[in-house]
């Protein structure tokens, strides 16, 4: 509930599925961005003051999309931050939002004009991606610790090969990778929940634990990895499957003791992806890394 002298800004947003059109509701918010190819940048200004205790109604509107790619929401913190330069990233907006194909590159690019605003900042990039596969890797393991060691050893071996992505960060994507791997071999496959691996660990019997424990399941876990070519862009997917119980996705952050440490690869993989999702069940997750690549090597090889 508001005090009588407060006011609160937000925009809710509704993509129904049915079309290319979205409706909105903004109070009191930075103008919406949408960006098509060849069509610049369209603003969608706000359409409602600042939510306030008096406030007894407000407007909505339709947007047509049509063929836009990515939209961005963010606050006044953005726009208005200053850069190195004494200017404000408003005048720098729309040319490193076209420029971004994921909330990370524009992230960066933000940082690197501004270093550390002085006021806090919040954005939702969303893009549509209509990506052409260039060459497929599939592999099925068995729930082994081994064999997930394997597993991500031949799928860092591919990226290096195969994808024209910097070592830096090849190498941070293949951590996230490992992460999701292990939590698929642990936390699904084997059924370890996250209050009893810290209590192992402590005790120096996890490992062990651990072999003893996969010598009585039958389960495996399904590693996809695509390249795709997303206009100048490429897109890397990684779909890790596993034949556990599945979870509900709220209850990784929620439920104590995961932070200390299965919450870590969680962490992980936030930062070293550019976008990461479940599948309803829980016993998937795709992880996605988005980087420059026209001349890509992967471009000669065929889906399999």
């Amino acid at each position: 509930m508001l005090l009588e002298d407060e006011v609160l800004s937000l925009a809710l947003v509704w993509l129904p599925l049915a079309g290319p059109v979205m409706v909105t509701a903004a109070f009191g918010m930075p103008p919406i961005l949408v960006g098509a190819p060849g069509q610049g940048v369209r603003k969608l200004r706000c359409n409602n003051p600042p939510i306030s205790p008096y406030t007894e109604d407000f407007r909505t509107m339709a947007h047509d999309l049509g063929s836009a790619r990515s939209i961005l929401l963010y606050t006044d913190g953005l726009n208005e931050a200053r850069t190195a330069g004494g200017t404000l990233y408003r005048e720098h907006l729309d040319a490193d939002f076209t420029a971004s194909a994921s909330r990370n590159q524009l992230w960066n690019a933000f940082q690197a004009r501004v270093g550390v605003p002085d006021d806090d900042v919040a954005l939702v990039f969303l893009a549509r991606v209509d990506a052409t596969p260039l060459w497929r890797h599939r592999v099925v393991i068995l729930a082994r610790l081994d064999e997930v060691e394997r597993a991500c050893q031949e799928l860092e071996q591919r990226l290096e090969t195969g994808a024209t992505l910097e070592s830096g960060a090849r190498f941070a994507f293949g951590m996230a990778v490992r992460e999701a791997m292990l939590n698929a071999y642990e936390h699904g496959c084997l059924e370890i929940s996250p209050g009893q691996k810290p209590r192992m660990l402590e005790e120096g019997l996890y490992y062990q634990h651990l072999l003893e424990r996969e010598g009585s399941v039958d389960r495996h876990i399904t590693l996809e990895l695509t390249v795709q070519a997303e206009g100048a862009n490429r897109l890397l997917k990684v779909t890790i499957l596993d034949e556990g119980p599945g979870f509900r996705f709220p209850d990784a952050d929620q439920e104590p003791g995961t932070m200390m440490l299965s919450g870590r690869g969680l962490k992980m993989v936030k930062m070293y992806t550019d976008a990461f999702y479940f599948n309803e069940k829980g016993n998937a997750i795709t992880l996605i890394k988005i980087y420059p690549g026209e001349s890509d090597a992967a471009d000669a090889n065929q889906c399999e």
